[in-house]
């Protein structure tokens, strides 16, 4: 089972990349893959604080670089992946 969600990072105001979030800090949020069985990261995207959460270009990204990462081939072995209502927002 693999779940992605984004996760706000805080990082000082003139870093590259850095933008204002949504609770009025500055900082990144990057979406995340990780292997549910070991919370291994599996993929993360990085992205501006101000990055929306519902981004699907974002989400099909991170979806399509999952599976070159997992330790088994999905192509043999069912792998469930679960995200919270931003996967479902296009």
């Amino acid at each position: 089972m693999v779940d992605i969600d984004g996760t706000l990072v805080t990082a000082h105001s003139d870093k590259e990349g850095v933008a204002p979030t949504y609770k009025r800090g500055y900082g990144f949020y990057p979406l995340v893959a990780t292997l549910d069985a070991t919370g291994e990261p599996l993929v993360a995207l990085l992205r501006p604080g101000n990055a929306g959460s519902g981004t699907a270009t974002d989400h099909i990204r991170v979806l399509d670089a999952a599976p070159a990462q997992l330790p088994v081939d999905p192509q043999e072995q069912e792998v469930i992946v679960r995200t919270d209502s931003a996967g479902c927002a296009g």
